[in-house]
This record gives C-alpha cells, sequence and structure tokens, in this order.
C-alpha cells in the first residue's frame, strides 16, 4: 500500500546524537530501559554489519535527555557509484511515549536523509503512527504477535487452540530431546542450524509466495554474534542427536524475542516447533519475563488464501496478543531511485539465472 505523509511540527529541543564506538554500553542501557521494538540491538546490527556495512548508531534527545534511539545503514548501490545513497533505518528500538512523539523522531531522521542527499531509505517493524511527514511511502503492514508469560503455565496453555494443545501433547509422546544453549556450545550447531533455515525458506517459497532469498551471510553468523555477546538462548529439537527444528530467542531485561524458527523434514513431522514453543515460554516465564515476543507475518496472511495464512494460524494459535506494524521505503530521489532499482533488478535476475544454470541452486517450481 501507499501511504501519505502528513506535515509535522519538529520542536528545536529535539536533536539526533550520533554514538560513538565507545558508547556501546549507553546503547544497551537505553535498549533494555526504553520503551519500543528492542530486537534491533547492537548484537543484531552487528550481523547486518556483515552484509552491508558499518551502522551508524544515534539517539535522540529531548530537553538534554535521551528519549529515543536507533541505527542505519548507508551504502552506495551496486553499479552506482559512491554518491548516490541509499539507506536502511532499522526501526526506533527504543522509544519513550510519555517524552516523545513518534512524528518528532521520524522528522530528525527526515532531516539527517535530506542532509546527507540519500536517494531513499527504509524502515521496517515500527509502528503506523511513525508514518507522519511530507512524503510518500510504499508501506508494507505486518501483524506483531506477543505470548503473555503472567499467570500459571496451566492458565497461559490452557488458553492455546485446541489443535495446539493437541500437536503439544503427541509431540511430547515422540523421541524429541531438547537442549537449552546460552554460550559458546550453540556454535556447534550453526552448520547444521543453517540447512534447517535453508529448508524452511524453500518449503515457503515452493508454496507460491515470492520472498527475497536469503543474504549470502548465513544464519550461524547472526547466532554467532548475537550467542557471544550474551543476547541470545538457542532452543534445538533433536531426534536423536540430529537437530529437526530450532529457535534463537533475543533478551534484555524483561523483554524476550523470539528471532527465528526453522524444522527439518522430520520436524514438521514430530511437531517439534509446537514443543519448542512449549520450552520457551517456560524458561522465559520461570525467569520473570512478563512477556514472549514470536515475530511477524504479512498481514495479508490473514486471508485464508495466502500462502503465509498456515503461519498465522500457527502463532495465533497460542493466544497470542497482537499489534500492526508496518516497514517501508520512502523515496527522496524519485528519478534516481528507478534507475538504482531498476539496475539492481537486473543484476540480481542475471545472477539467479547463472546460479540455476551452474546447478548450484534448486529451483523450487520443478518440484
Amino acid at each position: 500500500m501507499t501511504a501519505e505523509f502528513m506535515p509535522v511540527t519538529t520542536p528545536g529541543d529535539c536533536t539526533l546524537v550520533a554514538l560513538q564506538e565507545a558508547d556501546e554500553r549507553a546503547w544497551d542501557h537505553l535498549i533494555g530501559t526504553l520503551d519500543g521494538n528492542f530486537k534491533h540491538s547492537f548484537a543484531w546490527s552487528r550481523w547486518s554489519e556483515k552484509r552491508s556495512g558499518p551502522p551508524a548508531y544515534f539517539t535522540i534527545e529531548k530537553a538534554g535527555q535521551p528519549v529515543a534511539a536507533g541505527w542505519y545503514l548507508v551504502s552506495s548501490p551496486a553499479l552506482s557509484g559512491r554518491r548516490i545513497k541509499q539507506a536502511l533505518f532499522e526501526t526506533l528500538p527504543c522509544f519513550d511515549r510519555q517524552r516523545i512523539s513518534a512524528s518528532e523522531v521520524f522528522a530528525e531522521v527526515m532531516s539527517l536523509a535530506r542532509r546527507e542527499k540519500w536517494i531513499a531509505f527504509s524502515f521496517g517493524n515500527s509502528s503506523p503512527e511513525y508514518l507522519t511527514g511530507a512524503e510518500a511511502c510504499d508501506v508494507t503492514e505486518k501483524i506483531s504477535f506477543r505470548i503473555d508469560l503472567s499467570g500459571s503455565l496451566k492458565q497461559i496453555f490452557s488458553k492455546f487452540r485446541d489443535t495446539h494443545r493437541k500437536r503439544i501433547r503427541r509431540a511430547e509422546k515422540g523421541p524429541l530431546k531438547f537442549r537449552i544453549l546460552t554460550d559458546g556450545q550453540a556454535l556447534a550447531y550453526a552448520g547444521a542450524l543453517e540447512e534447517l533455515f535453508q529448508y524452511t525458506f524453500e518449503r515457503h517459497v515452493s508454496r507460491g509466495k515470492e520472498r527475497e532469498r536469503p543474504a549470502a551471510t548465513s544464519i550461524g553468523d547472526g547466532i554467532r554474534d548475537l550467542v557471544l555477546t550474551g543476547q541470545a538462548i538457542l532452543f534445538v529439537a533433536l531426534d536423536g542427536e540430529e537437530p529437526v527444528c530450532f529457535n534463537l530467542a533475543s533478551s534484555f531485561p524483561g523483554k524476550a524475542q523470539g528471532m527465528f524458527l526453522a524444522s527439518s523434514a522430520r520436524g514438521y513431522e514430530l511437531n517439534a516447533s509446537y514443543l519448542v514453543m512449549v520450552r520457551m515460554i517456560e524458561y522465559f516465564r520461570d525467569r520473570g519475563y512478563p512477556y514472549l515476543d514470536i515475530g511477524e507475518v504479512p498481514r495479508s496472511a490473514e486471508n485464508e488464501d495466502d500462502p503465509d495464512h498456515g503461519l498465522y494460524q500457527y502463532k495465533t494459535g497460542y493466544a497470542a496478543d497482537t499489534a500492526l506494524l508496518c516497514s517501508g521505503t520512502v523515496i527522496l530521489r524519485p528519478g534516481v531511485n528507478r534507475v538504482v532499482t531498476r539496475l539492481a533488478r537486473g543484476k540480481t535476475a542475471i545472477a539467479h539465472l547463472l546460479r540455476l544454470a551452474s546447478g548450484t541452486l534448486e529451483n523450487p517450481s520443478v518440484r
């Protein structure tokens, strides 16, 4: 969909302040204490750095106090040269609603984009209230899910959909074993989990929905960076000694986020993902977390004929609370952006055809 930004007035005491490398602890403190979407933490941005270059961190201050934080990546698109810049503005992960409005924060980022002459910048997993400004923006809406961990385990499980409870009981009677890893031991599973992730991705593609293919950086890099910085817990389900399902979660004080969920064909057969979710709920509830964020699906998944409808049903079956989020791209220089986008698409299509021709990429359409 396309949203029209409404003009806003930014108070003079709201300013964007760059963070330096030495300010990592200040960043983590903000992530842990301010309200908002926390999952794009310092460790997560390190993974993005492997794919797109070093991120720039910032806080937004009002009356001399930090009230919001974020980070962004600026890149020169392929074939475009250094003078043409695109940016990924990776959400507002911390946001104090009592002291600053979303429009104030977004306006500061817009000012930065204009000063730096970006052709476009993208943002993700933000509240729709961020869509305020003077520009047109292509927006993709998502539904975010969160499981309330208050009450006893019995009370939490009683809210699950009947089919979910049946699959959990079936999985409990099967051969599955579990390991919960919070240190370097998780790295031993990086290769196996990469295979599960690729299988799950291809399974979704084969159901008819186009998606961006995973970046060259492996999910193993994400696991490595998150685990070694102490911000991740890896939940692995095994059939014998073979990993068949995993969920990588990230946590800060009072906040828990499921980040990557993937299964093998055997994992689907054993309903492993349902039991992995139970183990995550038990783990975070026992440690006093108020809720568990279990990710998003496109809003279109509400429709029964959408390829992601099954994932939507999976998440809603846990009686999860929902919120509407969105991601989008603000186009600041439309003409230049059109040229760069066409060049990038052509390069991607050629690379994909070459991989198919060389036999290094399976074509899901021939299954």
